[in-house]
């Protein structure tokens, strides 16, 4: 959506001296600002093995969740150096970005809201992850989209979808209750992604699963 413009803020006016002291604090606030949004750009690079291995080696372990969302986190994080190995070797220009905490996922423009476990942002070639939110099936889901539309564009994608996805629930492979959990992700969007997300999800659900799987199951899914 388009951005808002804010708008101007007018200060009030202040006699010479207490100009002179506001001068100095306006100057001190522009270092204190310009020191939170230089914070903020680290906070928010795009992933790195090295950067990954610090948040498994450290920052996840010193954080406050608890035991079990620290166990889902060093999952996530795990299939984010997996999605970025692969990445680099086959799409080099999409980047993942890792977000510690929702306040940097969420976007000021609404893009990104705080609720999400992810999203792919098409224009920036960039999957954003909500560490906060995200789950082991969030990575895979993200990363379908990305190579999707990435490999198809855009526009070109739906009709593609369509007839993947009917191929999908055309095997007898496909369980009833994976063809319900497929409908009742799907039922979420409008019309013209139901299939590509459909597709992302099942994407999500095999990588999550994959260990639980039986041989056939592997066989299908490779």
């Amino acid at each position: 959506g388009r951005k808002e413009d804010t708008g101007e803020v007018q200060e009030s006016e202040v006699s010479q001296e207490e100009g002179t002291t506001d001068t100095v604090l306006q100057a001190q606030e522009e270092v204190d600002s310009s020191e939170v949004k230089e914070e903020t750009k680290e906070e928010t690079k795009p992933a790195t093995q090295e950067s990954l291995n610090d948040l498994l080696d450290n920052k996840i372990n010193s954080s406050k969740v608890t035991p079990s969302k620290k166990r889902v986190q060093k999952k996530v994080v795990r299939a984010v150096k997996k999605a970025l190995k692969s990445l680099a070797e086959n799409f080099p220009d999409i980047k993942i970005v890792v977000h510690e905490n929702v306040d940097t996922y969420t976007s000021e423009e609404g893009s990104r809201k705080s609720g999400e476990s992810g999203n792919f942002d098409f224009d920036n070639k960039t999957i954003n992850i909500n560490l906060q939110k995200a789950n082991v099936r969030t990575v895979a889901h993200e990363v379908f989209h990305a190579v999707l539309l990435t490999k198809l564009g855009v526009f070109d994608a739906t009709d593609i979808t369509n007839e993947m996805l009917k191929g999908v629930l055309g095997s007898a492979r496909v369980s009833k209750k994976l063809r319900a959990k497929l409908d009742a992700h799907k039922a979420r969007y409008p019309d013209g992604i139901k299939s590509e997300e459909a597709l992302a999800e099942l994407t999500g659900i095999l990588a999550s699963e994959y260990k639980t799987l039986s041989l056939t199951g592997k066989r299908w899914v490779q």
